[in-house]
């Protein structure tokens, strides 16, 4: 809370970094003296990771991530890294199959040409829906990105709505995760690596497939075909959550809660979304963050707040007592004997009689009000009691106990 920050793009993202040093160095949005923008490249980020921070965050792959890490530890840092993952959907024979293909669609392709760290990476499909699932899924994407617009290699073109990568370098590296080991049922063609253009592509795969071997991170989606739900679960853990990938997202369609509940129990993801993509990460009452390989720590409004704030626990002792037999003073110092020793032992017997004091007070609070109400059906006078009760009375009651018993 109220910290000053240093902030560093990437070298990658040319025209977002320039946009964003614009505005944040224009003082029109934030103080200047609160933020400094770096930018540059290897050498800069390396000098950087040399400083002292208070806390650091990062975002991007796991292999930065892991230096960013180790620079951290070299100051006793805390460090928040939001990573990413192979991401898998879950679709079950309970799954509503076209609005699970449509919303499967539109979070890989739409969601910046699968260039999204929560994008989904590929598809566990039970195999008795496969086939109307693959139909349903080609059909989405068709419909969203007719292969008219982009088949003449123009790079997308204007009329095309998806986006293209992030770099040549990217585009190449995402294209050629396409071979023999996984088999193509829709796209897998007019591909404009030179303007970074990668058209989208639906593949059959298995656990050998080289797409399946790293995330993919662009506009490619994998078929994975199980028997059932517990295969599925089983060819997750067995390649990925057994080896410490736990994904970023955990996405399941399924209309059948228990099964849901199974699935998510099953496998360990930083967020989960159920019967949709994407949209866990548009809540910010929700903490957005991975688990694993995918990060640690998490952020998004008062999550973000709690990362970037130190809560520091306070005592102020208003008590100057110096009188030996003041229980604060006399318990607490030497020389100690027998009975300061009972003393501490009842003290601490006192933290355990109050937990369980917790767990009585809830039902108190139902049975007391119930007991007085019966009581004052059973004798109204009770009620006229309580109504005439004030100070007076309760002095009058008093003085009346004092004389009796003198």
């Amino acid at each position: 809370a109220g910290n000053v920050v240093i902030i560093k793009m990437s070298e990658r993202s040319v025209a977002s970094t320039q946009l964003f040093t614009q505005l944040l160095t224009s003082g029109k949005y934030i103080d200047t003296n609160a933020i400094r923008v770096i930018n540059g490249g290897v050498s800069e980020s390396t000098e950087l990771l040399k400083q002292r921070f208070d806390v650091m965050m990062y975002t991007g792959g796991g292999t930065v991530g892991k230096i960013v890490a180790q620079a951290a530890a070299r100051h006793l840092t805390p460090v928040l890294l939001e990573l990413g993952g192979k991401n898998p959907v879950f679709v079950t024979k309970h799954a509503h199959i076209p609005s699970a293909a449509l919303r499967i669609a539109w979070g890989k392709f739409t969601g910046n040409a699968g260039q999204m760290c929560i994008c989904p990476d590929y598809v566990v499909v039970e195999e008795c829906v496969k086939e109307e699932f693959a139909s349903e899924l080609c059909k989405a994407v068709d419909q969203m990105y007719p292969v008219s617009t982009y088949s003449n290699y123009n790079g997308g073109g204007d009329n095309c709505d998806l986006g293209k990568m992030i770099s040549v370098q990217h585009a190449e590296r995402v294209v050629n995760l396409l071979d023999t080991t996984s088999n193509v049922i829709y796209g897998g063609k007019h591909h404009d690596i030179h303007e970074r253009f990668v058209a989208p592509t639906i593949v059959e795969a298995t656990s050998d497939s080289t797409i399946m071997k790293e995330e993919i991170f662009g506009p490619l989606l994998a078929i994975v075909t199980v028997p059932n739900v517990d295969t599925g679960i089983q060819f997750v853990n067995t390649h990925f959550t057994n080896k410490g990938e736990h994904p970023l997202a955990l996405y399941i369609f399924s209309k059948n809660e228990d099964e849901r509940n199974k699935i998510m129990t099953s496998v360990p993801s930083g967020m989960c979304a159920i019967n949709d993509v994407l949209k866990q990460a548009g809540n910010l009452h929700m903490p957005f963050g991975g688990v694993g390989a995918s990060g640690m720590g998490s952020y998004y409004g008062k999550f973000g707040f709690d990362f970037f704030s130190h809560y520091r626990g306070t005592l102020v002792e208003n008590n100057y007592s110096t009188w030996k037999w003041d229980p604060t003073v006399w318990l607490i110092n030497p020389p100690f004997d027998a009975k300061k020793l009972f003393g501490f032992r009842m003290l601490g017997k006192v933290v355990l009689v109050m937990d369980r004091l917790q767990g009585v007070v809830p039902m108190m609070k139902v049975f007391i009000p119930i007991a007085f109400a019966m009581a004052c059906v059973f004798n109204p006078s009770i009620l006229d009691a309580m109504l005439e009760l004030n100070l007076r009375t309760i002095l009058n009651w008093i003085s009346h106990m004092i004389m009796g018993r003198t």
